[in-house]
């Protein structure tokens, strides 16, 4: 059985009038990592009002059989839909954030949400979902759409790719934004595992208002990359983040 906890980051109770984003942590990670309270902190920024709801299921993701943790993002996503079911959150307030294998369970959690209640989770977020285990690799199969995160899991999925090594190549959302492609490694990073942790960095640096310079100004209309292009663009997206404008 694997051990699945939702908590409040406020500890305050849910109030379904206002949305709700639940974060969700991947591989040898978990629910009290900096980087998901540095990303809650900057939610709550945004939008004060909100609920934040953390998913825990580090027993599993701790686990040294990495491919162990490929099949449990099944379960840990089908108990994150019960969960959303339970609780009667508005499908069209909440955004579903995930990291890595998170993004997987995210993608899962929205398909079976889906099937539970017959509506659809208004944002599903994908930072750089893990790619070993769910693509196709010699002679293993990948993981098929139900089993991963994909474009049908929500009204809008977006996925950020920013690692070749460990994140999923093809693109998986209806927007799916390719961070620095032409770059070895991400600003600030030096080796493959960092490209990996650099989606959440970058993510939350968006929800903070913070914004990209693009040295082609016609893409994303304005030439900057910020928090609203990612609900106003579609498609593949080469994206440059080398030049930041601190808006927040």
């Amino acid at each position: 059985m694997v051990e699945v906890t939702f908590s409040s980051w406020s500890a305050e109770p849910i109030d379904t009038d206002y949305n709700t984003y639940v974060i969700t942590h991947g591989y040898q990670s978990s629910s009290s990592e900096e980087w998901v309270n540095d990303l809650a902190q900057e939610i709550n920024e945004r939008d004060p009002l909100s609920n934040i709801i953390l998913t825990d299921w580090s027993e599993a993701a701790d686990s040294l059989n990495y491919f162990s943790a490929v099949e449990d993002t099944e379960v840990v996503g089908n108990q994150l839909a019960i969960w959303l079911s339970e609780n009667e959150i508005n499908p069209d307030t909440t955004q579903l954030i995930g990291h890595s294998l998170g993004a997987h369970v995210s993608g899962i959690a929205g398909d079976v949400y889906e099937d539970i209640t017959g509506s659809s989770v208004e944002t599903i977020v994908g930072l750089d979902p893990a790619g070993p285990g769910y693509e196709d690799f010699l002679f293993f199969s990948g993981k098929s759409p139900e089993e991963r995160l994909d474009p049908t899991d929500g009204e809008r999925v977006i996925a950020f790719h920013t690692s070749e090594t460990f994140g999923y190549d093809d693109p998986l959302g209806i927007l799916d934004l390719y961070i620095n492609p032409d770059d070895l490694f991400q600003p600030g990073e030096w080796n493959a595992i960092g490209n990996h942790s650099y989606a959440h960095q970058l993510y939350t640096d968006l929800v903070a208002g913070n914004g990209y310079r693009q040295s082609n100004e016609e893409v994303l209309g304005d030439g900057i990359f910020d928090y609203e292009d990612l609900f106003a663009f579609s498609g593949s997206i080469d994206v440059d983040t080398n030049d930041p404008v601190f808006f927040g």
